[in-house]
């Protein structure tokens, strides 16, 4: 009874729980780190942030709003062109997903600019920010320290690396860079504790430095007119102070041409800086970079001017253009802009135009009543950063990038709340339909998740029965549809002919949902013959062919069909366009299974004679014309061993994994020519223990080639959903083993 009476009359001081609000904020801004795009693959991911919605959106229902819902009437006008394109999608299912996220974003804006009304501090949520981004400074840090110690352990002396290395998810870390930065600044001129300035300063400082090494030129040209606005908004208040400087250099003639050779040294060292990291190879040319790109996004805007194709669409206007393989699966433009024409068209443009205009006037009249400036200077600087960025990149599909100016944004037009209390505004009860639709979906997607670790457990029959599941609770899933066509297969190849029938079915329907992704379209090439069907059989092919010409696996299943077939001489043009993307191909046995592969190796190999190693000299050339890529130092380490020259060949190896690396292929070639290291020195052991683990590595064979079974794009990236590691059904025409492997 008397603990009851003290917990009755235990209350948290005023301090208290504004310590419980800053902690809470803090938390909820951190959970965002996690909601990146390969976050929202895992299921457990899902579950969680589905709990947190629920959590945040609950008590803000309980708790009703505080405040008027701000700018309405654009909010409604923004929904409905984004409800009108959704209906009109060329995919619902998947702009239905996106949408999902879109209101996710809506509301922490909602959210976030109610809790200011009712007081809490604007300033948490900014200190919040530099936490985040700190967070991910100081792993990004780890990355680039850990990189360095091996440049300086294997070249000794040279401080200086001559190797351009850039961290990985480098654009996803710039906008964290700048948003830290931004905020960042914010506090220090608002802070009055020294030791906490030079711990902001160390901030801003380690946040410049990564966002150089990110070598985003976006983000260099956000954080660019990012600084604009703070010059701006100094220039404006502080002119007495700056004329009273300018003034005094001007009349010191020395100290005059000190600043102007000082600002020169400055610029052009800066310039060189930047120019010397900007050459990075995954970078094409500024001009150029992003045309490929841009490409599909102005046709699906042309072909659907008024409401565009939908959202998160783009990825089937990416392969309807491009390559998949080489190319991998590009599921938005890399331009926010170009991508909100192309799936949303003009009306979804003029909705997100007149929602920025209403919202910059609310801000200006936000900005000149506040009291603290400086920290709507701090979130209108990174806004400016975020959209100049956005040029070439779209952050509204990283929702771990967009969430955060969501909430910035709302926090940045309210007015935080004199009263002690204010009345309620009403139940925010959409909220219920945003929670409501995301235990929905995981209730639609589990049988999919579980499918998919049945069958990465070779599990086959029970992958089956979930999937079967899957497809009733959800039959717009193209990805869904796809999974249960290759397991038909599978089952289908260890004897159960009734399966193939229903993997055709199936991987009809997904091609019926989704219809760009060459691979559908070879495997169920490969079905057909299966089937003994090879007019349907010739067409899939062809028509795989057709999307990713690069692919020289499509070409070569579909030079069997047509062999098959009696095409003989359009066979051979197939295999043709397969050695010409794949000359190691022509090593293989393959090739003298039957006389027309006999006579058509025999007449390809008189045209195209194996070429013999390079000379030291060619490759040493080669290395030093392209230093920055893995497999120039292949070669060099090759041409090395060959020489004997074995402490180079070792080092250069070393140096190679430092290297920026094309492709698994380029990788494994570098595992194997350690292999042939370890044969000279003596040590074959390890030779024979590596040797082993690269065949292995080989042989698992993906679309994209050796080594990249289980590297999937496609069903992550276009669907945001897991896939089993299998891609290519086992009834295709194996991959060609060259010779030198066979060996």
């Amino acid at each position: 009874m008397a603990i009851t009476t003290k917990l009755g009359n235990f209350k948290f001081s005023p301090e208290g729980i504004s310590l419980l609000k800053k902690i809470s904020v803090y938390m909820s801004i951190l959970i965002l780190i996690y909601g990146f795009t390969q976050s929202f693959i895992q299921y457990r991911m899902l579950i969680f942030f589905a709990i947190f919605l629920t959590t945040i959106g609950g008590i803000w229902f309980i708790s009703k709003k505080h405040s008027p819902t701000p700018l309405k009437p654009f909010l409604f006008l923004w929904l409905a062109a984004y409800s009108i394109s959704l209906i009109l999608s060329i995919d619902p299912r998947r702009s239905i997903s996106q949408m999902f996220f879109m209101l996710a974003g809506l509301l922490l804006f909602l959210l976030s600019y109610d809790l200011i009304h009712r007081g809490w501090k604007i300033q948490w949520f900014i200190s919040g920010f530099v936490i985040m981004g700190t967070f991910i400074l100081v792993i990004s840090l780890r990355d680039v320290i850990s990189w360095y110690l091996n440049w300086i352990t294997v070249n000794p002396g040279q401080w200086i690396p001559y190797i351009n290395f850039r961290p990985g998810n480098a654009n996803l870390i710039a906008p964290y860079m700048y948003l830290a930065f931004h905020m960042a600044l914010t506090l220090l001129f608002k802070e009055k504790k020294n030791i906490t300035k030079v711990l902001l300063a160390i901030i801003l400082f380690l946040t410049m430095l990564e966002l150089y090494l990110t070598s985003s030129r976006g983000g260099w040209l956000g954080m660019f007119f990012g600084l604009i606005v703070w010059g701006i908004f100094f220039f404006t208040t502080q002119k007495m102070f700056l004329k009273y400087w300018f003034q005094k250099i001007v009349k010191n003639k020395w100290l005059f041409s000190a600043s102007i050779i000082l600002v020169l040294v400055v610029v052009s060292f800066g310039g060189n800086l930047l120019y010397n990291k900007a050459i990075h190879p995954t970078h094409g040319s500024i001009l150029t970079s992003r045309s490929g790109l841009w490409g599909p996004a102005i046709t699906a805007f042309k072909q659907n001017p008024f409401f565009g194709q939908g959202q998160f669409t783009y990825g089937t206007a990416f392969l309807l253009e491009n390559s998949a393989p080489p190319n991998t699966v590009y599921v938005h433009p890399h331009g926010m802009y170009h991508n909100l024409l192309g799936e949303m068209g003009i009306v979804g443009f003029i909705a997100a135009v007149t929602f920025s205009i209403a919202y910059s006037r609310k801000f200006k009249i936000n900005f000149n009543q506040s009291k603290e400036k400086i920290y709507m200077v701090g979130i209108l600087a990174y806004c400016v950063s975020f959209f100049i960025h956005s040029i070439f990149d779209s952050f509204n599909l990283e929702v771990s990038l967009f969430w955060p100016m969501t909430i910035l944004t709302g926090v940045a037009i309210a007015q935080p709340s004199s009263m002690p209390k204010m009345p309620s505004s009403g139940r925010p009860w959409w909220v219920l339909i945003l929670i409501g639709s995301s235990w929905f979906g995981i209730w639609t997607i589990t049988p999919h998740y579980q499918g998919v670790a049945f069958a990465n457990q070779n599990q086959w029959g029970s992958a089956y029965e979930k999937f079967q599941t899957a497809v009733k609770r959800d039959p717009l899933n193209a990805i869904t549809h796809q999974q249960l066509s290759l397991i038909a297969a599978v089952l289908a190849d260890k004897g159960d002919a009734n399966k193939l029938d229903e993997a055709i079915t199936e991987l009809k329907k997904t091609i019926q949902l989704e219809p760009a992704f060459a691979l559908n379209h070879a495997n169920l090439a490969a079905l057909h013959i299966s089937n003994n069907d090879l007019v349907n059989a010739s067409e899939a092919a062809k028509r795989a062919v057709e999307l990713a010409p690069g692919t020289p696996l499509y070409s070569l299943n579909l030079g069997f069909i047509l062999e098959q077939n009696g095409e003989l001489e359009n066979a051979q043009v197939a295999y043709q366009q397969t050695l010409s993307l794949n000359p190691e191909w022509s090593t293989s046995d393959f090739w003298h299974e039957t006389d027309l592969r006999d006579s058509f190796i025999n007449n390809w190999m008189k045209d195209n004679p194996a070429p013999g190693p390079i000379s030291f000299e060619e490759a040493y050339q080669t290395w030093q014309n392209n230093q920055q890529v893995n497999w120039a130092f292949n070669q060099l380490a090759s041409a090395q061993i060959h020489q004997g020259d074995l402490e180079g060949a070792k080092k250069t190896l070393q140096n190679s994994e430092l290297a920026y690396v094309n492709s698994p292929q380029d990788r494994i070639e570098t595992d194997w020519l350690w292999v042939k290291y370890y044969e000279e020195i003596g040590d074959y052991k390890l030779a024979e223990e590596s040797r082993e683990q690269i065949i292995t590595q080989y042989n698992h064979y993906g679309i994209y080639g050796p080594g990249t079974f289980g590297v999937l794009y496609y069903a992550p990236n276009m669907f945001r959903m897991s896939a089993m590691a299998m891609e290519i059904v086992p009834q295709m025409v194996d991959v060609p083993i060259p010779a030198i492997w066979q060996e």
